[in-house]
């Protein structure tokens, strides 16, 4: 099975994506001017689960396109590393930024304050809006020490395993920082204990490079509905231990479960059929839909909750995400797609991506 062919991880990108977007369009709607808090909510508040997900798919996905062999040899140089990292990422992340900040200016009323924008272009610890971009902070310290560890002497590999053991060091000694202002924000964002999500991700990836496993796992029936119902049952699992766990053992938790469903992805073969063509549309779009659902599921609420005030809250929350999802997938086709195309050339590389599912949160 070549890089190319990793359909199951598409899969899992645009599940992740979509439980984001129910997240937030049955969190928002429940905003009092919309339409008010209903118990309706509590099936989907664990949506964000997915950029857990998210996390992990970018571990595996930055391994094996920036390492190759068994012996885990650089495929890249650190240049095209994060010249490819930037063209995937940061363009359409400022058009997102701006243009939730247009909105920001046309529909409420007196100016926002800049700065919290200006952290998010920049990727900046503190308070950043729009507040979802802190997911792409996360992406940014883990490609740092990716390229860092990975890319250059064989030795500086240890420094993975520093940065996995940071956050609970921290936490076993009392000192770990919350996100408060530049410096405490900076140490935060190393230290945070997503980063065994993504050490959890590179982990697959190793196995994948090193040939450890089976790659060719047939489905009983289509992985599409499995993985769907993978990821279910492992929100709920999850959603139980709520209120139990402290957010260093949630994240473990989240490692945890979704390791064998990532590994599964990873290795199923999907068949041709329409499931695969959903599934390849929404992992294609999932950076786009991530991005942007914001403004659509803002947008689509606000009109709707002065058209229809009566309608039942989960055909509502389905409407909404058809909404953010249907305008997620346009901006990936028209404009995310020669935007990277784009600026793959100004950078001076090859504008076709190294592999079919490269992207996550922050376009692995």
């Amino acid at each position: 099975m070549r890089r190319a062919e990793i359909v199951g991880v598409q899969y899992l990108r645009g599940i992740a994506a979509l439980a984001v977007v129910v997240d937030h369009a049955s969190g928002t709607a429940a905003f009092s001017k919309y339409f008010g808090d209903s118990p309706a909510w509590a099936f989907t508040s664990n949506g964000a689960r997915g950029v857990d997900l998210f996390f992990m798919i970018s571990g595996f996905i930055i391994t094996i396109v920036a390492l190759q062999g068994a012996e885990l040899a650089p495929a890249m140089r650190l240049g095209d590393f994060f010249a490819r990292r930037f063209a995937r990422i940061v363009p359409l992340m400022w058009l997102a930024i701006v243009s939730y900040l247009l909105l920001q200016l046309a529909f409420r009323h007196g100016v926002p304050p800049l700065l919290p924008y200006v952290h998010a272009m920049l990727l900046l610890p503190g308070a950043i809006l729009p507040p979802h971009i802190w997911t792409l902070r996360q992406e940014l310290v883990f490609y740092l020490v990716f390229a860092i560890a990975m890319l250059t002497v064989r030795p500086a590999r240890l420094v993975v395993a520093l940065w996995l053991a940071l956050p609970f060091i921290l936490i076993a000694l009392g000192m770990l920082p919350h996100d408060r202002g530049m410096v405490q924000g900076g140490i935060a964002m190393i230290a945070a204990p997503n980063n065994l999500e993504f050490g959890a991700g590179m982990l697959i990836g190793i196995i994948w490079l090193k040939r450890f496993a089976h790659r060719d796992l047939v489905a009983p029936i289509d992985p599409l509905f499995l993985l769907v119902v993978g990821f279910v049952a492992v929100v709920a699992a999850i959603s139980w231990t709520s209120g139990r766990l402290a957010v260093p053992g949630h994240v473990a938790l989240c490692s945890l479960l979704f390791v064998p469903l990532l590994f599964y992805a990873v290795h199923v073969r999907c068949p041709d059929g329409w499931p695969r063509r959903i599934g390849e549309t929404l992992g294609n779009a999932s950076y786009a839909i991530y991005l942007f659902h914001p403004h659509a599921v803002s947008g689509s609420l606000g009109i709707l909750a002065r058209l229809t005030p009566w309608m039942p809250r989960g055909a509502l929350v389905a409407i909404v995400v058809l909404i953010a999802t249907g305008f997620g997938v346009a901006v990936h086709l028209l404009v995310e797609k020669p935007l990277v195309r784009y600026a793959r050339i100004l950078l001076g590389r090859s504008p076709s991506p190294s592999m079919t599912s490269s992207g996550t949160t922050g376009g692995a």
